[in-house]
């Protein structure tokens, strides 16, 4: 039985390339299999992105997994089983799916929560693109509020006009106040340029990625 060491727990809102995984439709061969010889289990094992070796029992409805957590100086062993569904397809055959032990739901991949597997969803994952832009929007709507109610401004902001906004002072605003709250819109704008290139940058590289 493989050696598992936590690396692979999510955090809340974590990013699914980053958590480790199963994927429901690597063991459909393997069931094909079981059906055609008349199989009532096939055992093996995978390596995960950690290096170690995780074993499973495969029967025909259900997957068990069996791994051990080790932390501080505690070890636990898991074994867990995760039944399947099966859809049919339009072109024949079926597609292979989890049932998720949390909510029920059907899923293609169970990430690691904690100590055991669950659905994107139950497991609190998001996607990194997701992850890319929520810095970005999050500094666009402080920035435009920012412009909104300091200096009374009624114009339709963008955030790409926003980010090189010049307000001017309005009428009864004291000089001292103008400059300092200018200042700090500056700062505002740095944090939303430098959000807008962080997301901006990562979906290039995605881009990029799928050229190759």
């Amino acid at each position: 039985m493989g050696l598992f060491n936590g690396g692979g727990r999510n955090r809340k809102k974590g990013c699914v390339s980053s958590t480790i995984k199963i994927d429901s439709f690597t063991y459909k061969i393997h069931l094909q299999d079981m059906a055609r010889t008349g199989k009532q289990k096939y055992n093996g094992y995978v390596k995960w992105n950690n290096g170690n070796n995780i074993c499973f029992v495969l029967f025909a409805d259900r997957l068990i997994i069996s791994y051990t957590i080790t932390k501080a100086d505690t070890k636990e062993n898991i074994n867990d089983a995760y039944y399947f569904e099966f859809v049919e397809n339009n072109y024949g055959g079926d597609r292979v799916y989890f049932v998720c032990p949390y909510c029920q739901k059907r899923a293609r991949f169970l990430y690691l929560k904690t100590k055991h597997f669950g659905c994107r969803d139950c497991a609190g994952l998001n996607y990194r693109s997701q992850q890319a832009t929520k810095g970005h929007d999050l500094a666009a709507h402080k920035l435009i509020k920012f412009i909104y109610t300091k200096f009374k401004v009624t114009d339709d902001l963008t955030p790409m006009i926003a980010a090189d906004y010049r307000p001017e002072r309005p009428k009864g605003m004291h000089v001292k106040t103008y400059i300092k709250l200018k200042a700090e819109l500056i700062e505002l704008q740095r944090e939303y340029n430098k959000q807008y290139i962080k997301s901006t940058g990562w979906l290039i590289r995605q881009a990029g990625g799928l050229l190759e």
